[in-house]
Formats: C-alpha cells, structure tokens, sequence
C-alpha cells in the first residue's frame, strides 16, 4: 500500500533513521530541506511517536510543536495535542499537560473558526476527545481555583463550562455542564448568574427528588441575593417564588417544600410585608405536624404588633397541643391586651381580657397577676362585689 506517494515500508524505515538522529531538531531541518512534500506531515507525526515510544520526551514534543506549526488547518491537530498533554503527565508536568489541553480546547472545539473550516461536519474522532478533555480541564481548574481560592482558575473554569455547553448542546453530560457551570459562578459570587444556571439545570433534569435538590440550590442563591442586596430583594424574592412555584412538586419529593416556604416568610417579615409572611406558611398548617408553623405565624402577628391576631393564633396552638408553654404565653397575650384596654380608659373591655387570661392558666404568675389587676379595677370602681363573685 502507498501512503501519500510512499509505501508503509518506506515510511517506516525514514521514520527509523530519522529517529536515529541525536538531535530530533536536525531531523526536522532535513525534512524541511526537501519542501512540505504531501508525506511530510505524515513522517513527522510517526517520528513523534517513535521518539515518545523511546521515552525521549522532549524530542517527541519538539516534534509535535513543529507539525502543528506546519500544518495548522490538519484535521487532527487537537490529536496531537492530546499526544503533547500525555507526554508532560508521563513526566509530572500536570502543570503543562493541563495547560495544553486548555490550548487544544479552546482552540479547537466547535465554535471555533477553525473548526467550522476544517471539520464543517463534525469528527467522529475530534469531536469526543475535545468534549471529554474540555470536562476535565475545567473541573480540574475548578478544584485548583476553589483548593487555592484563585480567582484566576475559576474564571477559567467557567469559560470552559461555557465553551463546553455551547460547543455540545445535545451532549448527555450538558445538565451536569449547567450544574458545574452555577456552582462556579456561585464561587466567584456572580449569584444572579448562578442562580439561572440552576435554574437552567433543574429544567434538563427528569422530575424527582434530583430535580428538586437542584431546584433547592436555585432556591438558595436567591436567598443569598435577597440578603445580600436591599435594592433588588423584591426581584429576588419573585424569583424565589418562582422556584418554588415551579418545582414544587419536586422540592417536595426531596423534602425541602417546608424549609423553602419558611425561607420565603422570613424574606417577608424582613421587608415589613406580614401578610406575605403569614400566607406563605398557611398551607403547612394543614400538614399532620402542623404546630411549628402556627407557631411561626404567632410569632410573626407579634413581631407585627398585632396582639388580636397572636392571641388567635395562640388559641389554636392550646386546642392542637399540651405544651404548657403556648397556654402561659395566650394568658400573657391576653394579660397585654387588658392593660393596653385600661390604658385607653375601656375598663370592662379589660375586665373581660383580665378575666380571660385568669381562667386561660390559673395558679399561674400570669394568673395571679391578672386577678390583682382584676381587684384593683374593682376597687377604683367600688365593685368589689363583683369580684369576690
């Protein structure tokens, strides 16, 4: 057989004497010295393999560099720089060896100009070995920029997550693309981005608990934003319910529904909106354990200043639980509402509350203070008969 007007023998036996050359440089001169003949990349290429075979590593890659200089518009160049890249991890370059499949990637993948040149139909062959090594080359700069917190390497890391979704989009490993490409984001702080690329994940993701973990950190980064910033929490806050809009159903199966709806309370009560905050926790109150939310509801009544809409609160809370606790904090509640009325001069309003937060937990220090107050009032109004009643 003849390969570009040589037989395979005689590829052979040049590629072994040019091998035998001590300098491999003067073997290239002498290849030169005849013209870019339509054999001489072919010899260049199995002289390189000859000399890696020999482990003569640094004549392989002065070989390899010189044949990508020569002819750059060879379909398989991105081969040969996974060649080079093998050679420096053969010696422990990784530095080197990274460095080169960086080169080959970003220079060679499919929105490249020379790519749409050389292979306008794609390569059974480029195609693979670009996608794999553009993965590896950015999670490994990804681990170095997060070990080390360097800027430099995480914004590497996400170019090449970039070049990876934008070169593959049909790839099978494109939502494992989105989710590297939002954790990186979220590393160098660039929330807004990070949170769509969650979101973007989620979306490529088949419904289930997966998705509502992915959903979650979509989720959580708007947190972030929403705390982080005070000018935009509103949008953050939309955006969050969103999410939990959107994949409710898959943060429930990954049982983050609650965690979510009470983040998304305490988002409103930070801004003042309590109706918000209430209404967000209402649908777990129909949950079999639904007391910690009636309590946070309470709570957010009295945050509110809104002692009738606790005191309600607090009521349910006594019917649904045998904690002491939530029957001493209502006789409290009402304790506060009848003094709030005797200071407005609505004594029998007062007597009511009074009396209310009497029988709520008698024998109580709440209690015992709500029938001293109760004593006073009748004493001022000379109706001592009535409470002795």
């Amino acid at each position: 057989p003849r390969i570009e007007g040589l037989t395979e023998e005689a590829v052979s036996a040049l590629v072994m004497c040019l091998s035998h050359i001590k300098d491999a440089n003067e073997g290239i001169e002498y290849l030169s010295s005849k013209g870019n003949r339509g054999y001489t990349p072919l010899i260049i290429l199995k002289l390189g393999e000859q000399l890696a075979d020999e482990t003569r590593y640094d004549a392989a890659l002065s070989v390899y560099k010189y044949l990508v200089k020569l002819v750059p518009d060879n379909p398989d160049i991105p081969l040969i720089y996974e060649k080079m890249a093998e050679i420096y991890e053969q010696t422990g370059d990784e530095d080197a060896s990274l460095e080169t499949r960086w080169v080959m990637v970003k220079g060679y993948n499919p929105t490249t100009p020379w790519y749409k040149k050389n292979l306008p139909s794609g390569s059974e062959k480029v195609d693979p070995l670009v996608s794999k090594s553009m993965m590896a080359v950015s999670k490994r700069y990804h681990y170095k920029g997060k070990k080390g917190a360097d800027l430099k390497y995480l914004e590497r890391a996400i170019e090449g997550y970039r070049m990876f979704l934008a070169s593959f989009p049909q790839s099978p490993d494109l939502m494992e693309g989105e989710l590297l490409l939002a954790e990186a984001l979220f590393d160098v702080k660039s929330y807004r981005e990070a949170a769509q690329e969650y979101e973007n994940a989620a979306g490529l993701c088949k419904e289930g608990q997966e998705r509502g973990e992915i959903a979650h950190s979509a989720f959580l980064t708007y947190e972030v934003i929403f705390y982080q910033s005070k000018e935009n929490r509103e949008e953050a806050l939309r955006s969050a319910e969103r999410v939990l809009e959107t994949y409710r159903s898959d943060l429930l199966k990954s049982a983050r529904v609650e965690k979510v709806r009470y983040s998304i309370s305490e988002m409103y009560s930070q801004t003042g909106a309590f109706d918000k905050a209430r209404e967000s926790l209402m649908p777990l109150v129909k949950d079999k354990d639904s007391i910690p939310a009636y309590k946070r509801i309470a709570e957010l009544y009295l945050l509110e200043g809104n002692l009738d809409g606790a005191e309600d609160v607090y009521q349910k809370l006594v019917e649904r639980s045998t904690d002491p606790s939530f029957r001493e904090t209502l006789a409290q509640l009402r304790f506060r509402i009848a003094e709030e009325h005797l200071k407005e001069g609505r004594d029998n309003d007062a007597i009511v509350k009074f009396n209310e937060s009497l029988i709520t937990y008698p024998g109580s220090r709440v209690g015992e203070a709500a029938l001293s107050k109760l004593g006073y009032i009748y004493l001022q109004s000379n109706k001592i008969d009535d409470l002795e009643e």
